[in-house]
């Protein structure tokens, strides 16, 4: 499971942005690898900050207080998305700790708050008082949660929900971490020569034979409850490569309760 948070961390680097006489380009201690656009002289290293990740849904009252006000994607204009700034790249948002720390604690007027919001801010203050943060904490007490793609399937499953089902009883929903949040395996492979042929891109694919020896067909989160004369992809794949029976051989050579097999589908 990849890890999503809000980040209490620090301002590790600052260099100007080579296209724009307004603007910096900055880097947080906790995402090795990741820039993001900041105003010039806005932030020098050391500077605490709160550090948003792309892909954040912000709730409407961080969005004022941080004036984010129409500057993020999404049909709600609250989701922070990876964009090019005069040319660079910027993957994430920072804001001030203290000035966050400063609205929360009463000491500024608090923006009227809004539908979304998930906790009072007074609720929040404890948190963000502490000397080290939970960043786990914090990101559930801001209200702030991960964009995810929705999953409604394809072909009979658009608009038929009651097809995908929970993932069984312990089995989690598939992530991968990302490489940002390891500092070291960045800087080992910075100066690395590569040569990148093809990136093939595709769907998480699962299929688990449970105690009751069912096959029960996964997508990334979600089963797939196929009723009568339904079809979907990755149900057709399973039964193309006879994943079922093989999966069953695997349960049995290791006397499993259960077995999860993973893959990604490809392909037409």
């Amino acid at each position: 499971m990849s890890t999503f948070q809000v980040e209490r961390t620090k301002i590790s680097k600052v260099w100007t942005h080579p296209n724009a006489d307004k603007l910096d380009l900055a880097a947080v201690e906790a995402m090795a690898g990741m820039q993001f656009v900041v105003g010039r002289d806005s932030y020098k290293v050391g500077d605490e900050v709160v550090y948003f990740p792309v892909d954040s849904l912000i709730p409407p009252r961080l969005i004022t207080i941080m004036g984010l006000g129409g500057r993020l994607s999404g049909k709600d204009k609250s989701r922070l998305k990876s964009i090019k700034l005069r040319g660079e790249v910027s993957q994430g948002f920072v804001f001030p700790w203290n000035e966050l720390l400063t609205y929360v604690s009463g000491r500024c007027e608090e923006p009227k708050e809004q539908p979304g919001d998930q906790r009072p801010f007074s609720d929040i203050e404890a948190i963000l008082q502490m000397s080290s943060s939970d960043n786990a904490a914090l990101t559930v007490a801001l209200g702030v949660i991960k964009y995810e793609i929705p999953e409604d399937g394809s072909g009979v499953f658009k608009n038929r929900p009651e097809l995908l089902k929970p993932l069984p009883e312990g089995v989690s929903m598939y992530d991968i971490e990302g490489v940002e949040r390891y500092k070291n395996i960045v800087e080992m492979l910075l100066d690395q020569p590569v040569w990148i042929s093809e990136k093939l891109e595709g769907s998480n694919a699962g299929l688990t034979i449970n105690a009751e020896d069912a096959a029960i067909p996964n997508q990334r989160r979600f089963s797939i409850l196929l009723g009568e004369g339904d079809s979907h992809p990755i149900c057709d794949a399973i039964e193309a490569q006879h994943l079922a029976a093989r999966a069953r051989e695997v349960k049995a050579y290791y006397n499993a309760e259960q077995v999860t097999l993973r893959g990604e589908l490809i392909g037409p």
